[in-house]
This record gives structure tokens, sequence and C-alpha cells, in this order.
């Protein structure tokens, strides 16, 4: 009997014993699969909050003197959840945009939206595909750009195919527009390209970065009969061709520029022969490397060509397109933005930058602009009018609070000219045209603590 007792207990141990091991190994199973298989996948949600509060009396365009400011608080915020897998990766970012107080509190409205939506796959070690709602965001901005500053932001239904091998990037994309799923037709009504196509490739060595770009896009055209029926349709094709990014180091003084060129049908039908170029020059003065001292200085112009008044037959004015346009030609977007100085007289830009580096959290930043009209203006009886349209100071100080969360605030200054209110079509504006804001980031996902600034 003590024999077989014995017996009995070590084999309830060894059971006891493997039963253990069983245990422990379902608890690492159970776990690997709540947790999604973190050895070959992993699922990420972060958030990113703009609240920006402005005070406008003239922004955009002069003020008349009898209006009072606007003051208001704008709000974003965008749940971006990202899921990785060795050579897949999915992404969608959902944001809320508003107002402080454009909702009732007891008032249901729809304000969320879907900002991207995509897919990326990894064909090979140097070859991925990216399809759905997309940021095209490219060089400094200035033809493609996420419009950042705006809460609203900009992304494109695109399917991007991209090539990164050593010194060499390539971009070939595509895009093609529908109003939703149809039975019958394919016209398209939106204020947007009907389809699209794009290169871009980048160059790469120790002083010179280089950039080449091919943009097509078709915008449609419906031609209406006197009963409202369909008696033409069509699309029209423009082309931009141009070096986004041309940019050469030597030791600390950078020397950069670009050129774009359009041709074909604009939107409207005329024919195009359009040019954007610039030409750039920074110096960067290292105080205390340790602290991050530092203070850079530059100087540039940007010609942006127009269209004369009697050129009733030829399109001349470049069209920015998908360009962050607001951190260009003046914080206080008289020019390019919200379709202000759109068709018309180009611009002539030529500013003066002062950006210091206190140390690696905080700096301050002053550009000053002079704006010129790049084509000839007259007025209704002939008479040719200076090409001065005015000058702005911009002044912008930031600081990294703690980790991913900002501080930034701004001042701006215009000092518009007779030829500018002609072209407003305004009188009696407010001997003083300014614009002033206080804005709060937090943003944990990697892109730039600050916004809407160029430097």
């Amino acid at each position: 009997m003590p024999g077989l007792k014995l017996s009995n207990l070590t084999e309830n141990l060894f059971q006891m014993k493997l039963y253990k091991i069983k245990a422990k190994q379902l608890i690492c199973l159970l776990s690997l699969i709540l947790l999604g298989y973190p050895m070959f996948a992993q699922f990420e949600v972060i958030g990113e909050v703009l609240q920006r509060s402005e005070y406008r009396h003239g922004y955009g365009s002069p003020i008349h003197k009898d209006s009072m400011p606007a003051i208001f608080i704008g709000s974003r915020v965008r749940l971006q959840s990202a899921y990785k897998t060795q050579n897949i990766k999915l992404f969608a970012s959902i944001q809320d945009v508003r107002t402080f107080g454009s909702m009732q509190s007891k008032v249901n409205e729809p304000f969320l939206s879907l900002y991207e939506g995509w897919i990326q796959v990894q064909l090979d070690s140097f070859l991925q595909l990216k399809l759905g709602r997309q940021e095209l965001n490219f060089d400094n901005s200035r033809f493609f750009g996420s419009a950042d500053w705006l809460l609203s932001g900009r992304s494109h239904d695109f399917i991007l195919l991209n090539f990164e091998r050593e010194e060499i990037k390539a971009d070939l994309g595509f895009g093609y527009n529908q109003n939703g799923e149809k039975l019958s037709g394919s016209i398209y009504t939106n204020n947007n390209y009907k389809s699209a196509q794009l290169f871009r490739g980048e160059f790469t060595t120790n002083r010179l970065f280089a950039v080449v770009m091919l943009w097509n896009e078709g915008r449609q055209y419906v031609i209406l009969d006197t009963a409202g029926k369909v008696k033409k349709q069509g699309i029209n094709f423009m082309q931009t061709v141009g070096i986004p990014s041309l940019k050469f180091t030597l030791g600390s003084t950078i020397l950069s520029g670009f050129y774009y060129h359009q041709f074909g049908l604009n939107a409207n039908g005329k024919k195009t022969d359009a040019y954007d170029c610039n030409l750039d020059i920074a110096n960067i003065f290292k105080i205390n490397s340790e602290k991050g001292r530092q203070l850079l200085i530059g100087i540039g112009t940007e010609i942006i060509s127009g269209t004369n008044k009697n050129n009733l037959t030829q399109n001349q004015s470049f069209s920015l397109l998908y360009g962050t346009n607001h951190s260009l030609n003046g914080y206080m977007d008289y020019f390019f933005v919200g379709g202000r100085h759109d068709k018309s007289v180009g611009l002539i830009d030529g500013y003066f930058k002062i950006k210091l580096d206190i140390n690696k959290k905080l700096f301050c930043l002053l550009n000053a602009h002079y704006f010129q009209s790049q084509a000839t203006i007259e007025n209704i009886s002939g008479n040719k009018l200076d090409s001065y349209l005015g000058t702005e100071l911009d002044f912008t100080a930031g600081i990294k609070l703690i980790e991913h969360f900002s501080l930034q605030a701004g001042y701006s200054q215009m000092f518009t000219s007779g030829t500018l209110k002609y072209l407003r079509n305004m009188t009696n504006i407010s001997k003083s045209q300014n614009w002033a804001y206080l804005m709060l980031l937090y943003r944990p996902n990697g892109k730039k603590p600050f916004v809407g600034i160029s430097y």
C-alpha cells in the first residue's frame, strides 16, 4: 500500500507539472492573440489636437474702416489608427473640425469626417504601393501640400507607387474621381480634377538635392442647352512640369529654388502658358550647438505669372492648385488662399526672413514681404497703375512646452497700396490692417511641432 501511494503521488505531481506547462503555453498563446501577434503585427492609436484663437482685422483682404474685427476659436481633433504587419500598413484618420460655439449644446450635427484612409503594401525592398485617401505633401508644399494650417487639411483619393533605392526616389500616381456610384454616365460636378497623373523623381547627393515633376490633370466641363440638358461634355487637360526643389548646400549656406511651367487648357478651356519661379539664399550661424541656439538669415524672391487685362485669348495666370499657400506669400493670406488673387495679375514677392532658435524648444521668426504685380494693371480709363501692392510684416514665436505639446503665436501687419484696393474694389478701408493668433498643438505622430510657418 505505501508503495502504491508513493507511485500515485509521483504520477499526480508529474501531471500537475505538465498541466502548469500547458497552462503557461496557453496563456502565452492567448496573449499573442489578444495583443495582435506583436512579433508580426503592430496596432497603434494616436490623436492630434489643434486649437487656434484668431483676431482678424484685415486678414485676407482690406477691412472697411467701419467694420468690426472678427474673433473666434477654431478646433481640429484627429483620431488616427495604424495597423502594421511585415509588408502591409493600414491607416485611418478621422477628424472633427469646428468653431467653438458653432454647434448648440443640445443639437447633434455631423462634423466627423474621414481625412485619410489607405493601405500601403511593400511589394519589394525598394517598391511600395499606397491606395486610398491620402495626403500628397512634397518638397516645400508650393504645389502639393497637406494644407496643415487649414483646419480641414487637404487629402486626395489616389493611387501612389513609390520607388526608393539609395540616392534615388520616384513616385508614380493616378487619380480618377466620380460623384458616386452610378448606373450610367460619368459627369463629374465637384470642383476637383476628374482624372490626374503624377510623376515625381528625387535625387540626393552630399551637397545637391534635386526634384523633377510632371502633373497632368483633367477638369470636367459641361455645356447645357436652353432646356437645361447636356449639350456637350468633355475634359480639359492642363499640364504642369517643373523642378519643385533644387537645393545646393555649401557649409552653412543654402542656395535653393524651384521652377514650374503650366500649359494646356485650364478648367474654362482657355489656352494656358504660365510659370512660377523662386530663388532663395539662406545662411545658418551656429551660436551654441549644445543648446541648439542658432540664427538663420534668408532673402529671396518668387515670381508668379499673371494675365494682362487686354489678353483675352490666353491665360497666363499660374494656378498653384494644391499647395499649402498660407506659409509662402505672407501669413495674412492676401494672395492665393481661398481663391484670392487667383486668375489675376500674378505676384512678385521679394522677402527677407530672420529666425532665431533660442534653444531646442523656443524660437522666434520675423518675415518681411514686398508685393508687386507681375502683369500690367490698368484702370477703366486705360491708365497704367503702379505695380506695388503692399508690404507685410509677420512675427511668429513658438515653444515646445512638453513632449508633443506646443504653443505658437503670431502677429502680422499689412500695409496696403492704392493698386491693391483697386483690385479688390474697396474704398474707405481702415488705416490698420492686422491679424493675430494663439495656437495650442498636440501632435505625437512625429510631424513638425509647429504649423503654417516658412523658414
